[in-house]
């Protein structure tokens, strides 16, 4: 069931109404306040539309862009902002992602392609677990950057693709006395 509501935000000196209109959308809650009752539905109307095109995987305002350049692009931003892990990040994605998938467009990889790639490089280069799901991470923050700062791409591909359990190590067992090792 979809609600939705026109809200009257408050009235101004002269007499007239401000609606304001909220919907929430994959990258945050959208609000407009308006004049006119038909501009807020007319928005909402717009705004309603895009989301379910993006539910579909139809974005009107993507940017096509390859792996490569976007990887780029954005191991500088984390450069720049002075994030701690940008050089293990440029590492993984130099030695491993870039090289396989340079002129891919972003989005149009889908989750069993980042599957396969993760399994032929897990298998290749013996990683553990731990690792395994440090790389799907770091792929899973690229893409969630991409819809969400540059619209380059429309929906998350890693979000399907399973984490490996990273296990625990087994309690050690402690003795009080000699007494209890025997």
């Amino acid at each position: 069931m979809k609600r939705s509501y026109t809200k009257v935000s408050y009235k101004r000196k002269d007499g007239s109404k401000s609606y304001r209109k909220t919907i929430r959308m994959s990258d945050g809650v959208k609000q407009e306040n308006f004049t006119r009752i038909e501009d807020a539905n007319k928005w909402y109307a717009n705004k309603l539309r895009d989301k379910e095109l993006f539910r579909a995987g139809i974005s009107p305002e993507i940017k096509v862009v390859s792996f490569g350049d976007y990887a780029r692009e954005w191991i500088k931003k984390r450069e720049e902002s002075g994030n701690p892990t940008w050089r293990q990040d440029s590492s993984r994605l130099r030695t491993y992602y870039i090289p396989i998938l340079e002129d891919t467009v972003l989005s149009s990889i889908n989750p069993e392609k980042w599957e396969y790639i993760f399994q032929r490089i897990s298998d290749s280069q013996c990683f553990s677990n731990a690792t395994y799901n440090r790389h799907r991470s770091l792929i899973h923050k690229i893409y969630n950057d991409a819809i969400k700062k540059s619209k380059a791409a429309v929906f998350n591909p890693i979000a399907s693709v399973e984490r490996r359990h990273e296990g625990t190590k087994p309690a050690w067992d402690y003795f009080a006395s000699p007494l209890e090792i025997k």
